[in-house]
């Protein structure tokens, strides 16, 4: 961390070693000597220069603007702080004495050559002059020029620890004028103007006397000095500003009050008559007088214990039962739009896929309670408004996405027409074919194509085929070559059609003989090739062999990597033999072979490999592992997977691996006996154009999830997004409905509220029920379920309060917002504190527990420190501070505190207005220190604080330490909860 650090002055060395003047000139010389040393003697030979002219203030016809800072207060306020001093920063940290014409003096006071004046513009005034513009005051205007060494210092940054850095460009000087400023829309003038009468001469091309050269530019207190005499001074910078009403802001923050109970009077909720609800009725005679208190967006937090509606909003719940269904029960039952039936709206019905509301239904029922309670059907009236008020800029922000919607949609539709072509081309000429035939069409895809699925592993139509009891050299182009049904093999058949089974109810009667010959003849061996039923030999398993355990290797590291990689065709036909033990499986499990599954899963479940085995691809799984220096660790698993094999199963005298005993006979080393059937009709879902259009599509359009399903074909419907908080587009249009009574609210006061979450759901509703009915009457692609409007408050993080109206549940109105929405209380402020500083820091502090659990204090750790999820500006002087937490956690008790703090990004000096006694030198007040004319003086005597340590600053000392007393430090103002809320 860094500390602020005051020094009295800044003055380059050459300055500081200058003597007095020599007669008759305005500036002492410099005269630079220097010794030389040579060879051989080395005798010093001293060498004196020319006598160079030094800068003073009458060298000074103009300051550069850029070598000045920040200004307090800033050009142009018009509540400028009377409490404060004001000052300015100068960047070039020694200019304020770079060119003044005299030392120090015997107390380490340093006079800058330029200083601050504050004038009243009433009685002064700037015009042009040349080299610089002057201005014209009264003697009684200007402060002191002998204290002026009081009201200059240098601020730097210091490193409070080793590793701590200061702050870039953190040394700046400062110039301070001393003037008490008037309160209540005075106008000043503040200006830079030189402090010698040299720099005045030559600022207003006057003659400079040597004589008086170094003389102030002006005095107060010498014989024959008037108040009223006017005293022109050339200007190197100035400004102008109007101070406000009296008060700092510990001053303005302590004005805040709690509202009082007397002036809640028609705050927080409004009267709506219910006496004549339709006008084409008469008034009902018991319900004259008949008034409902509605709320608006934010509640009163006792208010809300209560939320059951009263008597005369269940009195017309049938009523406005009646007239909503209405239109639902006019309409043809084919219309699902009923773009004739005229009748109240249902807010909400569409997405929730209902058109008709019962009175009799749960009261729970969030469709229920927004349609057939007036105070809800009236919060979503309102949105339904704002909606129709401003449908031209809504639907010009809506027709921005209809381009792309519209792209998007054209290119689904022709989609749409691929998928079903290729799904009735595959349902008549893929779906129909025999078993036989089937593995013939497939022949280049085969290794492509699923006929086994497990989860996000498979088995290709390619490796069931070479593990099943079928010959590989049925499936190959040469075998359907020969049994094509116009081949040598279908026109010399000579067996009836009857012989082969099954052939009789695949082949049409129309078809000629030597076809169906060839059908039946292909299709027979097939199925009786996967049943195992040939008589055509199988030579060797289907499972490679496995190959010995490799010796252990031994000797360093590299010759276990060169043992290793010398294993490596061993161990690629080891890896190999597993996987089709994993294929086998996998076929068995297909074919509803459960013992035999069970038996090589057990099998396999203690290897130490079988993870490597699952992996999308085995071969460059093994591969992968030798090529990064992990082959001794592959060679280490695979022997030890090999010697489990070893004990669980059996091998022959050929080497090939003989399954387990349990497998029973389906399972065998010649394969797996493979039902025909079920295993056409795999590989033809497999080769079903289902999803694979649209998986196709989204590679080329982007469409997000919350719009349909980014794969699918379906035409997309969504609803334009409006991002704007509709909070601040409420509190625009209709401000009683945010707040009823905000207009009346009186100043100087703070209010605890709750937001209220059942109406903030049905305003939301409410537009997006509108701008859905807007979307559909100018032919927008959308299908009104769509939920355009999502946020309500201004929430930093851009989170939404209202998720999509199709996922609702049955819960109540309001249930559905945001917990940061529903869970919320909001600080309403009305004080001048806000309009004044603007950038006033607010945070929501737990309270520390008595014993007896009322609050102590403020909880010290700052990581529990609560900023505002969003603050809403009403009016310049009016704010809502919305911060998480549930209202009666935060009532308490302990409850918790809210701080109003100073910010302290611009660094003020001043003094209180109200004399209390000096226990610190934060309570020094202008009364202490004012001399008759109204500034404050260096010289005046100011007994230092009781409370203040030895090494504190001492009033009057010098500039370093006037700085540090005059610094105003940043103030807290503390109201807990409790005190914020009705009593």
């Amino acid at each position: 961390m860094t500390s602020l650090r005051f020094d009295s002055y800044a003055q380059p060395t050459v300055n500081a070693t200058l003597g007095g003047a020599a007669p008759g000139a305005v500036r002492p010389k410099l005269i630079p000597q220097l010794k030389l040393t040579g060879a051989p003697d080395g005798e010093a030979t001293p060498v004196t220069g020319p006598a160079l002219s030094v800068v003073g203030p009458e060298h000074v016809i103009g300051v550069d603007p850029g070598l000045f800072g920040r200004r307090t207060p800033a050009p142009g306020v018009i509540d400028a702080v009377s409490n404060d001093l004001v000052s300015v920063d100068v960047l070039a940290v020694d200019l304020p004495w770079r060119f003044t014409p005299r030392p120090a003096d015997p107390d380490g006071r340093l006079r800058p050559w330029m200083v601050l004046v504050v004038v009243e513009a009433a009685q002064s005034r700037l015009e042009a002059g040349a080299p610089l513009p002057v201005l014209l005051t009264h003697r009684r205007e200007l402060p002191d020029l002998a204290e002026s060494w009081a009201w200059a210092h240098v601020q730097s940054a210091v490193a409070d620890t080793p590793d701590a850095q200061a702050m870039p460009q953190a040394e700046i000087a400062r110039l301070i004028c001393p003037r008490q400023l008037k309160s209540d829309g005075t106008p000043y003038i503040a200006a830079v103007v030189p402090a010698f009468r040299a720099g005045r001469e030559v600022g207003t091309r006057s003659p400079v006397s040597p004589a008086n050269a170094l003389d102030d530019a002006w005095t107060v207190s010498n014989p024959g000095d008037q108040p009223d005499d006017t005293v022109k001074l050339p200007v190197y910078l100035a400004w102008e500003f109007i101070t406000g009403q009296l008060g700092d802001f510990e001053e303005l923050a302590a004005r805040i009050i709690p509202l009082e109970d007397t002036e809640t009077e028609g705050f927080g909720s409004r009267p709506v008559d219910v006496s004549q609800p339709w006008p084409d009725t008469e008034p009902d005679p018991e319900h004259a007088d008949a008034e409902v208190q509605v709320e608006g967006a934010l509640r009163d937090i006792t208010a809300m214990d209560d939320d059951s509606p009263p008597p005369e909003v269940t009195d017309l719940r049938e009523a406005l039962a009646d007239a909503v269904n209405a239109g639902a029960e006019r309409a043809p039952d084919h219309q699902q739009q009923r773009p004739g039936a005229l009748a109240p709206p249902l807010y909400g019905g569409p997405p929730a896929g209902r058109d008709t509301v019962d009175a009799e239904d749960d009261e729970e029922d969030w469709l229920h309670g927004l349609n057939l309670d007036l105070r809800h059907r009236l919060a979503a009236g309102l949105g339904a408004e704002f909606v129709r008020r401003n449908q031209e800029e809504l639907m010009a922000h809506a027709w921005t996405y209809a381009g792309a919607i519209r792209e998007t949609n054209r290119a689904r539709a022709q989609g749409r027409l691929a998928e079903r072509v290729a799904a009735s081309l595959h349902r008549r000429h893929v779906a129909t074919l025999t078993p036989a035939e089937l593995i013939g069409l497939t022949a280049p895809a085969r290794n492509r194509v699923r006929s086994v699925t497990e989860g996000t592993e498979g088995v290709t139509a390619a490796a069931e085929l070479h593990v099943s009891r079928l010959t590989d050299g049925f499936a190959s182009t040469a075998w359907a070559r020969l049994t094509r049904p116009s081949g040598p093999a279908a026109r010399h058949a000579v067996a009836p059609a009857e012989a082969f089974a099954g052939a009789a109810d695949r082949m049409p009667p129309d078809v000629p003989r030597t076809v169906a010959l060839g059908r039946a003849l292909t299709d027979g061996l097939a199925t009786r090739g996967l049943a195992g039923a040939t008589s055509v030999p199988v030579t060797g398993s289907v499972v490679d062999e496995v190959p010995a355990p490799p010796d252990t290797p031994v000797g360093g590291q590299v010759a276990r990597q060169v043992a290793a990689a010398a294993a490596a065709e061993d161990r690629l036909r080891a890896t190999r033999s597993l996987s089709s033990l994993e294929v086998v499986r996998m076929v068995a499990a297909a074919n509803e072979y459960t013992g035999a599954e069970a038996a090589i899963d057990e099998t396999l479940g203690t290897l130490p490999f079988r993870t490597s085995l699952l992996a999308a691809n085995t071969g460059d799984a093994v591969f992968t592992l030798a090529d990064t220096g992990m082959a001794t660790m592959a060679a280490e698993s695979l022997k030890s997977t090999i010697a489990a094999l070893e004990e669980g199963t059996v091998l022959s005298e050929e080497g090939a691996l003989s399954f387990h005993q349990g497998c029973g006979p389906d399972v065998a080393a010649a394969g797996v006996r493979v039902d025909a059937e079920p295993f056409r009709d795999r590989v033809a879902y497999a080769l079903s154009p289902e999803g694979l259009v649209g998986l196709r599509l989204s590679e080329r359009l982007a469409v997000p999830s919350a719009m349909g399903d980014p794969q699918g074909t379906e035409e997309v419907m969504p609803a334009p997004e409006f991002p704007v908080p509709m909070a601040m587009a409420l509190l625009a249009d209709t401000p009683e409905w945010f707040l009823p009574g905000l207009s009346a609210f009186p100043p100087e006061r703070a209010r605890l509220l709750a937001a209220n979450a059942p109406f903030i759901e049905s305003y939301l509703i409410g537009l997006c029920h509108e701008m859905n009915r807007e979307l559909l009457w100018r032919e927008f692609p959308t299908d009104r379920r769509g939920t355009p409007f999502q946020r309500f408050w201004p929430q930093v993080a851009g989170s939404l309060d209202l998720p999509p109206l199709d996922s609702f549940d049955d819960g109540p109105l309001g249930s559905h917002l945001s917990p940061d929405t529903r869970e919320s209380v909001i600080l309403l402020v009305r004080a001048e504190l806000l309009r004044r500083h603007p950038q006033t820091l607010l945070f929501m502090v737990p309270a520390l527990a008595a014993d007896d659990g009322s609050p102590e204090g403020l909880d010290p750790d700052p990581t529990h420190w609560s900023p505002p999820l969003f603050a809403l500006p009403v009016d310049a002087s009016t704010t809502a501070f919305a911060f998480r937490g549930a209202p009666d956690d935060i009532v308490g008790p302990p409850g918790a505190f809210f701080v109003f703090q100073e910010n302290a990004y611009q660094l003020r000096f001043g003094f209180d207005m109200t004399e209390i006694p000096l226990r610190t030198w934060n309570d020094l007040s202008w009364p202490l220190v004012l001399d008759g004319r109204g500034f404050a003086s260096a010289r005046r005597p100011v007994i230092k604080p009781s409370s203040a340590a030895p090494t504190d600053p001492v009033w009057g000392v010098d500039a370093a330490q006037t700085a540090a007393i005059a610094l105003q430090r940043p103030v807290r103002v503390v109201r807990h909860a409790s005190e914020l809320v009705r009593r």
